[in-house]
Formats: structure tokens, sequence, C-alpha cells
């Protein structure tokens, strides 16, 4: 069975079981997922099943209210002394299926088929031996072979065979064929029609399940406990007035199968199998309205040419129908072949995606690294910007301060200059004055002493002037250097 289909038989046996007992409350639910969430019919399932009250919100508006319903309902049900484990009210509020499943089963166990095996006191501790020892008596007769609740009911023989246990008259074992979903749709309608008990299974999809599912199945037999219970109480107590040389009460024994009810299966057989051999409608006879055998007899007579043609009928059809199952099988292995490809070149594509997302990060990654060793560039060069503006402006300054100076040392020198030739005049005048008066002889030797001491004074802030000067020029020739180096780094920072 495929992943999801013992899920869908799961529920829909789960969800027949919630609704046979809601139905005493005229209640019932289509969704247990959904239906549940507010604590409402949970609650009435647990007062019904158990006989005992809850106290619960009967309108609850906000998940509050409908948490602390469900939350009643789950301490209610341990407070009976099921153990459930972390299965909370929230659960069933968010439609957690696997909590949801679990309880609805734990339910199920204890208050279906622990309560019915209890109930009956044969000494049977599973429903598996219960359903063995009923049937035991059609294991040869029957071909009927029940050792699980999965493979052994796949060709419905176990379904027929549970349903003549508790009724004998509903299913003659003869009409059984090898027909799987034939002998289900036999066995379901006369257990629902007999027994009131509800389709809760679909036999098509038990039929072609490679293992039906256990607790599915487990459910809608449990279901049978009780007429089949009911059918041995009738055997004994016929046996004790046998016994006892009593006259057998009604209702008439069962082994003798009246021809109206017999009709009546009959009747069912066509219905289930939906035939008419000449028209391919359900059959409309009705059996005479008396009670006498014989007429009843007769009419089924009249009938029995029908049944073997609409049964021929209906064997033809579901032979062409299984040929189109083994096509539509075939169809849905190719299927499956293309979706498993479908699925591998999604896991490949999925990885190369993985694989251009995990370089498509590294991209960004290095990018954003990009960008942020960018963003210190640029607040190194802005402060670098800043630096060389504040460097140009000192510079600027310091270039004008050594024009400035440089003027002044050239009006200086010009000054000294000046100095310098009248000094060098001076030097001249006295120079010449001097030797005059040595060639004429007539100057003193004081007055010549006079002229050389002043000629010396001359010559002597000559030298100094010309030292001066020569110091001056080479502060120029030093600041106007210096003015070209700060050009220089002035136009370089521009």
């Amino acid at each position: 069975m495929e992943d999801r289909e013992w899920i869908v038989d799961q529920k829909r046996a789960f969800t027949s079981w919630v609704n046979l007992h809601l139905g005493k409350r005229s209640l019932s639910i289509t969704d247990l997922m959904t239906d549940l969430s507010d604590g409402i019919m949970l609650c009435n399932l647990m007062e019904i099943i158990s006989g005992k009250k809850i106290s619960y919100t009967k309108n609850p508006k906000v998940k509050f209210q409908k948490v602390e319903n469900l939350n009643n309902a789950v301490n209610f049900i341990k407070g009976e002394g099921v153990r459930l484990v972390a299965i909370g009210g929230e659960d069933f509020f968010a439609g957690e299926e696997k909590s949801i499943m679990g309880l609805i089963w734990t339910l199920i166990l204890r208050y279906q088929i622990q309560a019915k095996l209890a109930s009956i006191g044969d000494g049977n501790t599973s429903l598996l031996d219960f359903v063995q020892a009923s049937l035991a008596s059609l294991a040869a007769t029957a071909d009927v072979k029940v050792r699980n609740f999965t493979t052994d009911w796949k060709d419905g023989r176990a379904f027929c065979a549970l349903v003549h246990r508790a009724c004998p008259a509903a299913i003659d074992m003869k009409d059984v064929t090898d027909d799987a979903v034939a002998n289900m749709n036999l066995a379901f309608a006369a257990a629902e029609e007999e027994l009131d008990i509800p389709r809760v299974l679909d036999a098509q999809s038990i039929a072609n399940s490679d293992k039906p599912d256990e607790k599915a199945v487990q459910t809608y037999v449990s279901l049978f406990v009780d007429p089949i219970k009911d059918q041995r109480g009738l055997y004994r107590q016929r046996s004790s007035t046998k016994s006892a040389g009593e006259v057998p009460p009604s209702p008439k024994p069962v082994e003798k199968v009246p021809a109206l009810t017999r009709l009546g299966v009959l009747r069912r057989r066509l219905r289930v199998l939906a035939i008419d051999a000449s028209r391919g409608e359900y059959s409309n006879a009705e059996p005479p309205a008396t009670e006498n055998d014989d007429d009843a007899l007769t009419f089924a007579e009249q009938h029995t040419d029908a049944l073997e043609a609409a049964l021929a009928a209906e064997k033809d059809r579901s032979r062409a129908t299984q040929e189109r199952l083994e096509a539509a099988l075939q169809s849905d292995a190719a299927l499956r072949e293309q979706l498993a490809s479908l699925e591998k070149q999604l896991a490949e594509s999925r990885e190369r995606e993985a694989a251009t997302g995990n370089k498509l990060k590294d991209s960004e990654e290095r990018l954003a690294q990009r960008d942020s060793e960018l963003a210190s560039t640029r607040a190194e060069l802005d402060r670098l910007r800043a630096q060389s503006a504040e460097e140009n402006e000192r510079n600027a300054k310091e270039l004008a301060d050594a024009r400035a100076q440089l003027e002044q040392l050239r009006e200086q020198l010009r000054k000294t200059d000046e100095t310098l030739a009248e000094r060098t005049s001076e030097v001249g005048r006295l120079r010449a004055e001097l030797n005059r008066l040595r060639s004429q002889g007539t100057a003193s030797e004081g007055e010549q002493e006079r002229l050389q001491r002043q000629l010396s004074e001359a010559q002597a802030e000559s030298d100094r002037l010309r030292a001066e000067v020569a110091a001056a020029e080479a502060r120029l020739a030093q600041d106007a250097a210096e003015a070209s180096l700060l050009r220089s780094q002035l136009a370089a920072s521009e």
C-alpha cells in the first residue's frame, strides 16, 4: 500500500467508528483533522462511550475555550486509566494527524475491542483469537483462514464468513466467489442491512492493497463482536432447552432458512452486483406478499435463470474490469517510472540550485567584503584629502610667509648694497685723499693716521657689509629653494 493509501483507509474507518457513536445524539463529523478542533465532538464522544459527563463549553468562540474543551476531554481520558503519551489539546486544535489518529485508535482499543471481548468472557484475550474461534467451523468447508488482519482479508471470504457467522441467513457461503471486490461488497451490504454495521471499508482499496491497513480492518471486524455474541447466545439457549426436553421457543431454528429470507439474500446479491441480465439495471422484482414457503420458492425458481445470467454477465464485466485494471497498473508503473525519473531530475536540479545558491552566497559575501574595503578606502581617501587640504593651506600660508620674507630680504639686500656702495665710495674717497696728502707731503703725521684709521674703519665696514650681503644672498637662495619646494608640493596635492 502506498504511503498515503493506508492513511485514507484508516481515516475512513476511524471516522465511521466515531460517527457510529455520535449518531446516538444525531451528531456527525466528516474530517477527523478539523471537526474535533473545538472539543465539542470529542467531549460528546467520550460521554457516549464512557457513560459519564464531562464539563465543557458548549459554544466556544475563541481559541482558549476550544483548547480548554480539548484538554478537558484529554484529562478525562487519562482519568479513565487510558495511557496517553505527548498528546494535548493543542495537538487537536492544530490538526496534528499523528496525535489525533493515535488517540482515536487508543479509544477504539479500550472502548470497542477490549470492552467487547471482556463482555463475552469466553477466554479469548485478543480480537484475532475471537475471530479464529468464531470462524473455526468454516475454515475447512468455506476455505476461510484468518491468521492476521491484513492479507487474509484481501479476498473478501473472511468478511463473508464473519457476516454468515453473525447472521447465517444473510449470506450463503456458496455464493462466495473468487472475485474479491464482489465478495466484500456482498459482505458489507449484508452487514449494513441485516446487522446495522456501517460500511467503513472500501472494497476496491482493500482488494488492491498489498497489505491492507491492520487498524482499519480491526475497527470494522470489532463491530461484529456483539452480533456474533448474540448468535452464540441463541445457540446456547437452544442447546439448553433441548437438553431439558423443552419445546424450543420462537424464533425459528437458525439452521432452517425460510424461503422469504433466502429470497431476500438472492435479491440483495443482485443489488450488490448491480445487474439485470437483459437491461444492465437493478432487479425490481418483488416476492409475493405471502408467508407461504411454496409460493416464495416458486417465485425464486422463476428468477433463477435471470440470476444465473446476471452472475455470468457480472463475471464477464469483472474480467473486463480486471483487464482494464491490469492495463491501468501497467500504465501506472510506467507513470511511476517517469515520476521517479522526474523526481531524480528535480533532486539533481535542486542540488545544482543549492550549489548555485552557495556560489551566489559566496559571491555576495565577497562583494560585501569588497564594498566594505571600498568604503574603508573611500574613508581613508576622504581623510587624506582633508589632511592634504590642511597641508595645502598650511603650505600656501608658509609659501606666502616665505615670499614675504624673501621680499623683505631682497629689500634688506638692496639697502645693504646701497650702504656698501656708499662705504665703498667712502673708502675710495678716503684712499684718494690719503694718497693725495702723501704725494703732496702736506699732511701731518697725525692727519695721515686719522685718515688711515678712517680708511681702515671704512674698509672694515665695507667687508662687514659684503659679508652681510653674502649671507643675505645665501638666505635668499635658501628661501627661494623652499618656496620652489612648497610650490611643487602644492601642485602635487592639487
